[in-house]
């Protein structure tokens, strides 16, 4: 347990930097977002009428359900929470899944191994690892504006908001837990991060075609932004899909344990 603790504490420090911008490009979106919000409920009338003009499908496919402006959680569910979140937040998930193909690449893992600590110490390190930086981001991300949100004339339910939390914390670690174990079987940096680049705007893409057209409505259980769900009717009223939940849950412990097992027959090379 010593060393894994070590390993953890090591993988934090060494991402310190990341993290640091991670929470100031947080902080940045929290304060655009929180001071464009009067002038949008100024705007709501005429918002309204822009966006119903918009056929219902092509509404739906981008994830927007309600056209109330004037409330916050529509605002921010679909002007932020709706797909911006990702691309602010996920280039860090990749960055810190890469890691681990890295050290392997450069032989670096190998020198760690070396001394008195087991592949599987050193696999559950990272996963742990990523556990803490998958709740990190999502403290960031909905916690941030959770604050600055009573700094301006709106009301929210936090117990809506912190249910929503936990689904987008269970949305990280699935894409983080997957990236790693990509991360494991490649052992290459550069194919980490395109596999799990495709992975995450492939996902994205083919959910909006599931919307956009019935007949391909089956492919939508393939992207990730799917069980990510609406982030809408989860703030407004506490809707979240247990389905979505159990298989974030599902896919995070499939992917730590063939992770875990795979760790074992990695070849390393030596530094």
């Amino acid at each position: 347990m010593r060393n894994i603790l070590t390993r953890v504490k090591m993988d934090i420090l060494d991402s310190k930097s990341s993290m640091i911008w991670c929470a100031i490009a947080a902080i940045l979106i929290t304060a655009l977002m929180v001071s464009f919000f009067p002038t949008f409920q100024g705007l709501d009338a005429d918002l309204n009428a822009y966006v119903e003009a918009f056929p219902p499908a092509l509404l739906e496919a981008f994830g927007i359900q309600d056209t109330d402006y004037s409330n916050f959680d529509v605002f921010i569910g679909s002007e932020y929470f709706g797909f911006f979140w990702a691309v602010v937040f996920m280039p860090f998930i990749v960055g810190w899944v890469v890691k681990f193909a890295k050290e392997a690449f450069d032989g670096s893992l190998g020198i760690t191994l070396s001394y008195p600590i087991s592949r599987s110490e050193v696999g559950l390190g990272m996963f742990i690892s990523l556990l803490i930086k998958s709740i990190y981001c999502a403290l960031l991300m909905v916690g941030t504006i959770m604050i600055a949100v009573r700094f301006i004339d709106a009301d929210i339910d936090i117990s809506n908001w912190f249910l929503f939390m936990s689904n987008v914390a269970l949305t990280f670690l699935a894409v983080s837990f997957f990236g790693a174990l990509v991360s494991i079987l490649t052992e290459k940096p550069g194919k980490v991060t395109s596999i799990l680049s495709a992975f995450l705007v492939g996902g994205y893409f083919v959910n909006v075609l599931a919307k956009l057209f019935e007949d391909l409505d089956l492919l939508k259980y393939l992207s990730i932004f799917y069980y990510y769900g609406e982030p809408t009717p989860i703030l407004k009223r506490g809707e979240l899909d247990g389905f979505s939940v159990a298989v974030l849950v599902l896919f995070s412990i499939i992917m730590l344990g063939v992770g875990m097992l795979r760790i074992q027959k990695v070849n390393l090379p030596k530094g």
